[in-house]
């Protein structure tokens, strides 16, 4: 296998008052990519300021262009056999300015248009069909691209513009709900997902009528911010920009793995903004490009180029050290078909984003560490620092990923449509394992699936539990608190395993959690329901969530209850975690190969905005010993970055001793 060489952007958000192409040196620019292998770029078409960078019979030509930087950049891509897509922003702030009627309006009746910057606009105005679709239409016909790279931005978002208005009530006879308890707002989404699947269809066709060929993106949807299935996804990499610290690269990466096609993680912000490389050392570029060659996909490089439209010497210092990245590490992963071999999958539900039946569709907040998606968030955290092989999936994808050797987890998931749930079933009752925790799904019918036999009161037994101890030694040690809804769980045909401890009198210390009572309650922790072949745990505690805080001892407690539910080929003991091993084997298991990042020594900024929320990787890098433990059967001979490694043998398992001293490392073993 091999990981496919970096796309590079380049990039070219401007303002009014700033020249574009007093002294282009284009061609250069495609030259370095060509030089370096890179076979795509991203061209830029028009903003989301408004502005064309090409000259426009549609659009509105940026004022001070000075050269057709769209026609002449895809030119020179094609004289090179790369390909060109060309970045199209769905908003637009020059539109917004000449037509307020096209403006997105919010529920309180404001909208958002930033002087000499971008505005939200409604699709449903008039402004897709009779500006954005021409604009698209002509740089498809007048340069021959090879796709469009869209950036939808708030183009899906729920408007209460007159036209939008006038819409929903020829749909459904009702006023779009703008109250969050409206019992219409599950009537809405359905609506407004059903019209963004039918808009994109339309956009599709219509392209398609001039070149059947494009590749044509949707920017976030079908990603980690945007789990649904937009029509497109199986013929087009899912794409999106997460955050450019720890742990968005390589989370984006672990979840696109999960597709078919290889998917593009796109980072923009290096460290303080765009084009700002003062700070971002090699080993910070090398990091990020580990964190995302690790999974398998392509690093999407934001780039930006120096508004005379040339590459800055930071960029191209920047292109050659990724490039070569990716190459090393190539050169370091055997030469045959692997596959990646995690050892549990972490079902990524739609309702973490979108709510109970795509009732948030168009109006959620975006999955985050801290909003409604950090429900979920936690569990690859603390399968990373556990030292296991996982992969996360949304419900789109996690079918073709299961396996009875692998263990599958659902964490947070409110709501589940009827074929995630025949799918669930059907795996648990043919020999499947599944650990349910925190919540428990409806289906859309408001039932509880079956092979669950637990159901829970409305409202939770407790806002926090400490664990029991795994060890009867444990027993008179300080126990773990963990903070979360606890729900009041009641067993209808599922086996109680184990219960937790409640606060003292059932009631919190003033603004805190109170001491840990002296005796177990009668509301089940853990639950087990036998279900054909299979088993179904159902953990009734807020572990995962929990875990975003990253308490130690958490990881400890849930690292025991894993391996007492499934035992993984592959484990990486470490003193403390902050690491991540991804594993991979060939189809005859004779050849595997193990990739290990290290997370630590980052610095980050501390301010939590999305164009703040940054880091540095600062060397040396605390030196940390692990053992890689892997069951493999017969004995391996072993290769550490290319070179012959020790490795021990016994029963069944083969331990390999090394110290992450670096970013990644490579652990390969073959067969004796």
């Amino acid at each position: 296998m091999k990981i496919p060489k970096p796309s590079w952007s380049y990039g070219m958000q401007s303002r009014a008052r700033s020249r574009v192409g007093a002294a282009p040196a284009i061609a250069e620019a495609v030259e370095e990519a060509a030089k370096q292998g890179i076979t795509e770029a991203i061209v830029f078409g028009k903003d989301h300021t408004g502005f064309c960078f090409y000259p426009t019979e549609k659009g509105v030509p940026h004022p001070k262009l000075q050269v057709d930087l769209t026609g002449t950049m895809t030119a020179e891509l094609h004289k090179r056999n790369m390909k060109a897509i060309a970045y199209v922003n769905m908003m637009d702030g020059e539109a917004g300015r000449r037509r307020s009627d096209w403006l997105l309006v919010s529920a309180s009746g404001g909208t958002c248009n930033v002087p000499e910057h971008f505005a939200d606009l409604c699709l449903y105005s008039g402004y897709l069909e009779e500006y954005l679709m021409p604009v698209l239409k002509e740089i498809a016909e007048k340069y021959r691209v090879d796709g469009f790279f869209i950036d939808t931005m708030s183009a899906f978002r729920a408007c209460y513009c007159p036209k939008c208005r006038e819409l929903y009530r020829q749909y459904s006879g009702k006023e779009i709900p703008a109250d969050p308890e409206d019992p219409e707002i599950p009537a809405y989404g359905l609506y407004k997902k059903a019209l963004t699947e039918k808009t994109v269809i339309e956009m599709r066709s219509e392209l398609f009528k001039i070149n059947p060929d494009l590749k044509i993106i949707f920017k976030h949807e079908g990603g980690p911010l945007m789990p649904w299935a937009i029509p497109g996804l199986d013929q087009v990499p899912v794409s999106g920009d997460p955050r450019a610290c720890y742990p968005w690269p390589s989370f984006m990466a672990n979840y696109l793995s999960s597709f078919k096609i290889t998917g593009d993680v796109f980072i923009e912000r290096f460290l303080r903004g765009w084009g700002d490389r003062s700070g971002c050392s090699r080993e910070t570029m090398a990091y990020k490009t580990a964190c995302i060659s690790a999974y398998g996909q392509r690093f999407c490089v934001g780039d930006r180029l120096h508004p005379e439209c040339r590459m800055a010497p930071g960029s191209i210092a920047a292109m050659k050290y990724i490039v070569s990245t990716v190459d090393e590490i190539n050169r370091r992963l055997p030469d045959c078909d692997m596959d990646l071999a995690p050892d549990f999958l972490a079902l990524f539900p739609s309702s973490s984003v979108f709510g109970k039946n795509w009732e948030l569709f168009g109006r959620s907040g975006r999955f985050d560490f801290d909003g409604p998606g950090s429900v979920f968030f936690g569990l690859p955290i603390l399968l990373a620092d556990a030292g296991f092989p996982f992969m996360i999936a949304p419900e789109m994808t996690f079918a073709e990923h299961l396996k009875k050797d692998r263990l599958l987890i659902v964490s947070g998931a409110s709501w589940f449509d009827d074929k995630t749930n025949a799918t669930i079933r059907n795996f648990v009752f043919n020999g499947g394992k599944v650990l349910f925790a925190e919540t428990i799904p409806q289906l859309t019918g408001g039932q509880v699936p079956d092979y669950l036999k637990v159901s829970a009161g409305e409202t939770p037994w407790q806002q926090a539990v400490y664990l029991p101890p795994w060890r009867k030694t444990e027993t008179d040690e300080e126990k773990i608190l963990c903070c979360g809804d606890v729900l009041d769980l009641r067993l209808n045909g599922a086996t109680p395993l184990l219960y937790g401890y409640p606060q003292y009198d059932f009631t919190l210390m003033g603004g805190g959690y109170n001491s840990c009572a002296a005796e177990q309650s009668d509301v089940p922790l853990l639950t087990v329901n036998h279900f054909g072949k299979g088993k179904v745990w159902f953990l009734n505690a807020p572990v995962f969530t929990d875990y975003c805080d990253r308490a130690l001892e958490h990881l400890a407690w849930a690292k025991t209850l894993l391996r007492k539910i499934h035992r993984p080929d592959c484990e990486l003991v470490s003193p403390a975690g902050g690491l991540e091993v991804v594993a991979r084997k060939s189809p005859d298991s004779r050849c595997r190969s193990f990739m290990l990042l290290h997370h630590g020594s980052l610095r980050h900024s501390l301010r939590n905005k999305p164009f703040r929320m940054t880091e540095q990787v600062i060397l040396p890098l605390p030196e940390i010993p692990v053992v890689l433990k892997v069951r493999t059967g017969k004995n391996q001979r072993v290769t550490i970055d290319g070179k012959k490694a020790p490795g021990v043998f016994r029963k069944g398992v083969m331990e390999v001793r090394l110290k992450m001293d670096k970013t990644w490392k490579i652990v390969n073993m073959e067969e004796k």
